[in-house]
């Protein structure tokens, strides 16, 4: 589904160098639910970036269905990503001008296809996260727990094969953390591949496989 060989990232602070992100190598295998976990500040939202072709790697190749994200032009990449990747970032990521259905709708914007997911689809998303009933409210008028839940409905609108998700579940309670999950874990089971990154050691229950990233790179287990 998705390789990473030899990725890095490194900045240039004056004559210094500084390493965001130590060189790694990942397979993540079709209808795979992997997790990576790693403390605050080891390279996780860098990593993701680089795997969803948002953030060019200083080092090393991504592969995603066997095509090589970075010899793609932008535009290339941004129809990859539009048709095969869902995003959750860390920050969930709703427009406050828009109202909740509309945030759902909005990747499909970026479809280039005469054939796309309808509001029905939209709508029923929004039912699975539990707030079809608030579809015309604004994000200002919601939880950011309930954010979150509309950022993931987002994220799945065009029912992209890979999933990526940044610290899903953080700064929650335990109780929406639970559903947010519980989402998750049905989106795997319906065929989507995820990859998560995480600090928090309690989730990792739910994946096929978990891999620990420090700054020596990455590790199983």
């Amino acid at each position: 589904m998705i390789v990473a060989k030899g990725i890095s990232k490194s900045y240039r602070s004056g004559p210094r160098t500084i390493w965001a992100l130590a060189p790694i190598t990942l397979d993540i295998r079709p209808g795979e639910f992997a997790m990576i976990l790693g403390r605050s500040g080891s390279g996780k939202s860098t990593l993701l970036g680089t795997l969803g072709g948002l953030l060019r790697p200083s080092t090393g190749q991504v592969l995603l269905d066997g095509q090589p994200l970075w010899e793609l032009r932008e535009s290339e990449r941004a129809h990859l990503r539009a048709h095969k990747i869902g995003f959750v970032f860390q920050n969930a990521t709703v427009i406050p001008s828009i109202t909740l259905l509309e945030n759902v709708l909005l990747p499909t914007l970026f479809l280039q296809s005469s054939v796309k997911p309808t509001r029905q689809r939209a709508m029923a998303l929004l039912d699975r996260v539990g707030l079809k009933d608030r579809a015309h409210a604004y994000p200002s008028e919601i939880s950011g727990g309930e954010q979150r839940r509309v950022a993931l409905a987002s994220a799945l609108m065009n029912k992209p094969a890979l999933l990526l998700a940044d610290e899903p579940t953080g700064e929650l309670d335990p109780e929406t953390e639970a559903d947010i999950m519980a989402l998750l874990e049905e989106t795997h089971r319906q065929g989507t591949t995820l990859l998560i990154v995480t600090h928090n050691h309690q989730l990792t229950g739910a994946a096929d496989r978990v891999l620990t990233l420090s700054e020596n790179g990455l590790s199983e287990g």
